[in-house]
């Protein structure tokens, strides 16, 4: 008896009960058609300038980045954001002047191992710095074309190096041998095991000096005994880091 009443009440009631469907479908229309041309809208704004950006590529093609391009430009620009905020906070901003040889490359390191030597000599003898006998590189014969990009930056390094101790003043530089250059992301480092003899306050001065915002150097650890009255031999191991060029 119920659901024939309430058959009764709709039929009675149809046009309203479908004029009330049609209002609802219309209401959900209407809002769904504002919302596309709010859309639209949207669209058509950016579509603009992206359009006149187009033109402007097809008439001058050379302009126009392709997706290789905006791909290697991004890649830059990150590196090259990762360069600065590490130069920021740990890089000098100088570094070894590493030439490079490429007419007569066997020849052209050897003048090069000469002239530094010669170099060094002299300025450590006019500051009554005491050098190592040798500074590890064969002076006779030429080495190997593979081997010249290595002895290259370890002798620019080197070069350096000593140049910054004769300026802080030890007496006497037993040894600094350079090690291998290793590569970490977008730079290198170079070990140079170290070994000095001076006063306390020479030494402290090559720590003051390593310190300072030229140096590309960095003390990884170090030994001081005493080995006369207010003399003092120091073991260092020092890190020489180094930008990679970009390519």
């Amino acid at each position: 008896m119920k659901i024939k009443k309430i058959l009764l009440i709709l039929k009675t009631n149809i046009l309203f009960v479908s004029l009330f469907i049609v209002l609802i479908i219309i209401g959900v229309g209407i809002k769904l058609l504002l919302r596309m041309k709010q859309n639209i809208a949207t669209m058509e704004s950016n579509i603009g300038p992206n359009y006149q950006q187009l033109i402007k590529y097809e008439t001058l093609k050379t302009e126009a980045p392709s997706p290789q391009l905006i791909s290697e430009l991004t890649k830059k620009k990150e590196q090259k954001r990762k360069i600065f905020d590490y130069v920021l906070t740990k890089f000098s901003t100088t570094y070894p002047n590493v030439p490079e040889f490429k007419i007569f490359p066997k020849v052209e390191y050897k003048e090069f191992l000469l002239e530094t030597e010669s170099y060094l000599l002299k300025r450590a003898k006019e500051n009554g710095i005491v050098l190592p006998e040798s500074l590890g590189f064969a002076e006779t014969g030429f080495p190997p074309s593979s081997q010249i990009p290595v002895l290259s930056l370890q002798l620019a390094v080197l070069k350096n190096f000593l140049n910054l101790l004769i300026d802080a003043g030890v007496e006497v530089v037993n040894k600094v041998v350079p090690g291998i250059p290793s590569s970490v992301s977008f730079y290198q480092i170079l070990p140079l095991n170290v070994s000095i003899t001076g006063t306390s306050g020479q030494i402290i001065r090559f720590f003051k000096e390593l310190d300072t915002p030229s140096s590309f150097f960095v003390l990884k650890n170090f030994t001081i005994v005493k080995v006369d009255p207010g003399i003092f031999k120091a073991a260092l191991t020092i890190n020489a880091i180094i930008l990679k060029k970009n390519e």
